[in-house]
């Protein structure tokens, strides 16, 4: 029998040269230059920068971050998906800084059994709608990557295959463990991390490995070297570096697409934190 799985060339931005950028500046510069320079989620970037360099992080800039991941989750979820389904659902009138709110509106309440799930994605409840055209979308466990090794700090800088997402922040939930036995590590199983998501405080600390800093998309990595005030290396890590690795989350996923007109949206649901471009590479 022929095989006729699509294969996809993944192709990725060049990563800004840091070293040529920071090497010989200071920490200052380090702490100034880096949220602006990467603005996505800058409030978990400004914070890591500060971590990396040993600077004091300010209370209010963990609420920032916070806000910040509140309104990426809540402009996915409302926004960006509904427009790639061609859904239309309510927003609440009033949602920022009140994750209670979006929750309630979106779902009432965390589902406690799959049972309860799957009885709320057939209402047209909040943004039952939305998931019930993802779970439509990629039928059979499709674009289910398996159980990826965890994030963990040890193995964050390694850019190894693993889950550096919203999701592997949420893997243990008993909810997420009944999609993933049911549906498979798939796109419905990630989506849902987004609505476990809403009331996610920011955590960060200082590790022997570099400064880790909890994210919207997943886990941020940050290490910077100095002498006296003056940087000698620095290395960042994203989720995005993790999602495009070799065998990671987006390799995985592709390789079992069963249909390449949802490729748009498996990316608006896998969401990149920059510009990435899949084409189909052959027919093999």
């Amino acid at each position: 029998m022929l095989d006729h799985r699509i294969t996809y060339h993944v192709a990725a931005p060049q990563p800004l040269p840091l070293q040529r950028l920071f090497v010989g500046k200071t920490r200052h510069d380090a702490v100034t230059v880096l949220p602006r320079l990467f603005n996505l989620c800058r409030g978990a970037q400004d914070i890591a920068a500060r971590i990396a360099t040993g600077t004091d992080v300010p209370a209010k800039l963990s609420q920032t971050a916070q806000e910040e991941a509140l309104r990426d989750h809540v402009l996915r979820l409302y926004v960006a998906l509904p427009q790639r389904l061609g859904v239309s659902v309510d927003m609440p009138a009033t949602w920022a800084g009140k994750p209670d709110v979006i929750l309630t509106h979106a779902i009432g309440a965390i589902p406690k059994t799959l049972d309860d799930f799957q009885a709320w994605m057939r209402s047209s409840k909040g943004l039952a709608p939305i998931f019930a055209a993802i779970d439509a979308a990629f039928p059979n466990r499709a674009c289910d990557t398996g159980l990826l090794h965890p994030a963990t700090d040890d193995m964050l800088f390694s850019r190894a295959p693993m889950e550096n997402s919203v999701a592997g922040r949420h893997a243990d939930h008993p909810l997420m463990q009944a999609i993933a036995d049911h549906y498979g590590h798939g796109p419905l199983w990630r989506v849902t991390a987004r609505l476990l998501d809403l009331h996610h405080e920011p955590e960060y600390r200082d590790t022997p490995f570099g400064a880790i800093v909890t994210a919207p998309r997943g886990v941020y990595g940050l290490r910077i070297s100095c002498e006296t005030d003056q940087i000698t290396d620095i290395e960042r890590i994203t989720p995005t570096d993790h999602l495009t690795t070799p065998d990671g989350i987006l390799e995985r996923s592709l390789h079992i697409l069963p249909d390449p007109s949802k490729l748009p949206l498996l990316m608006d649901i896998l969401d990149p934190c920059t510009p990435i471009t899949v084409k189909e590479a052959n027919h093999a």
